[in-house]
C-alpha cells in the first residue's frame, strides 16, 4: 500500500485524466474505468464484492414506520487478451466487465420496493495513440429496476468517447462524451465535458473542467488525499493513511445517487431517484497478491427516494432517517 512514485509517468497521468473526468458519471467496471483499470502482472480477472448493513430505521414522514436498506454491490473486470500488461489506455488492450448494485430494502409502510437492482455490462478499448494524442471508447448495456428482466422500460444504454492530448510532462488536457441511459441528471442526452490536469509537484495534482473537478494530494509515502466534485451534487472526500506496505487506516464522506424504473409509478416516463450521503472510517489492507480486503463502519444520512424523470424535477416519496452502518469488502485479482 505505499506509493510507488516511479511509477508515475506523464502519459499515465494523461491517460487518468480521461479516466478520473468520467469517474463520477460512469459505473466502475461498464464505463470509462475499463480503460485503465490496473491488472498486476499474470493477472487477467478482478472481482469486487461489498456489502453494507444499515441499522434499522424509519420513514420520517409516513408516521415513523420502521423502514432498513441494505446494500450488496459485485463487480468485475477481465482482460480479453490475457496475460498483456499495458499501462493506460494508448494501447487498444480491450476489456469487458460487469456491476451489479442490489439494494434489499425492508419499509412497513409498502412505499418503496422490497428489492431495486441495477445491472450492467460493457467493454472499453484504446482506439488512438498519436503524438501525444489518447483515446479510448466504451460501449454497454444494462437493466435498473424492481423485477429483474420484467420490464422493458428499465433496459438502457452506455457509451463513451474520451480523448486525451498531452501538453507537456506535467500537464494534459481531455475532452470526453458519455452517454448512460441511467443517470440521475439527464439521461437522454449526451453529455460533453472537459479537463485540465496539472501536476503542480511531485506531491500535489489538480484537475479542473466541466462537470468534474478533483485534486489529490500525496504528502508522504503514508498519506494520500483526493477530493473530487462533480456537478451538480456529487461531492466526495476520501483519505488514506499506509501504516505499513499491506495495511492502512482510512476515512471517507460520499454521496450517491441511483435510478430505476419501478412499476408502481404511474408515469412510464418518471423513475424512483434514491440518495445517499455516508461518512466512514475504516481499515483497508492486503492478504497477499490475490485478496484485499475493506472493513468500514459509519454513519448515513441525507437518505431520500424521489420520483422523477430526472433530479431537476422529481417529488419526495419518502425521506428516512439517519442511521450508523457497518461495510465490509472484498477484491480478488487472478
Amino acid at each position: 500500500m505505499k506509493l510507488d512514485r516511479s511509477r508515475i509517468t506523464s502519459r499515465r497521468i494523461l491517460s487518468a485524466s480521461i479516466l478520473l473526468a468520467l469517474a463520477s458519471s460512469a459505473s466502475a467496471e461498464t464505463g470509462a474505468d475499463l480503460l485503465l483499470k490496473v491488472f498486476p502482472e499474470n493477472k487477467n480477472y478482478s472481482l469486487n464484492l461489498d456489502a453494507a448493513y444499515v441499522f434499522n430505521g424509519e420513514e420520517e414522514d409516513h408516521a415513523q414506520e420502521d423502514f432498513q436498506l441494505n446494500t450488496f454491490d459485485a463487480s468485475g473486470a477481465m482482460k480479453l487478451t490475457l496475460n498483456s500488461v499495458i499501462p493506460g489506455i494508448d494501447k487498444s488492450q480491450p476489456r469487458a466487465g460487469f456491476d451489479v448494485t442490489v439494494f434489499d430494502i425492508h419499509d412497513d409502510a409498502n412505499v418503496i420496493p422490497d428489492n431495486l437492482t441495477d445491472m450492467s455490462v460493457g467493454v472499453g478499448f484504446g482506439v488512438l495513440s498519436y503524438k501525444g494524442w489518447l483515446a479510448g471508447v466504451w460501449l454497454g448495456v444494462g437493466y435498473a429496476g424492481e423485477n429483474v428482466f420484467n420490464d422493458g422500460n428499465a433496459i438502457y444504454g452506455k457509451a463513451g468517447l474520451g480523448i486525451g492530448y498531452e501538453i507537456d510532462k506535467k500537464s494534459s488536457l481531455a475532452f470526453f462524451i458519455d452517454y448512460d441511459g441511467n443517470r440521475t441528471l439527464m439521461p437522454d442526452v449526451p453529455l460533453p465535458g472537459a479537463i485540465y490536469r496539472r501536476h503542480l509537484t511531485d506531491e500535489l495534482q489538480m484537475g479542473f473542467g466541466l462537470p468534474f473537478s478533483d485534486i489529490l494530494w500525496t504528502p508522504s509515502e503514508q498519506w494520500e488525499l483526493r477530493l473530487t466534485y462533480f456537478i451538480p451534487d456529487s461531492f466526495d472526500i476520501e483519505a488514506n493513511y499506509h501504516i505499513t506496505k499491506k495495511f492502512g487506516i482510512f476515512g471517507a464522506l460520499n454521496s450517491t445517487g441511483n435510478a430505476f424504473n419501478v412499476n408502481s409509478i404511474a408515469d412510464s416516463d418518471e423513475r424512483l431517484l434514491v440518495y445517499e450521503s455516508r461518512v466512514e472510517l475504516g481499515l483497508k489492507g492486503t492478504i497477499n497478491d490475490t485478496v484485499s480486503f475493506v472493513v468500514a463502519g459509519g454513519y448515513a444520512f441525507d437518505r431520500k427516494f424521489e420520483v422523477g424523470w430526472d433530479s431537476r424535477d422529481t417529488e419526495e416519496v419518502a425521506d428516512v432517517s439517519d442511521e450508523p452502518y457497518v461495510r465490509v469488502g472484498i477484491e480478488a485479482r487472478f
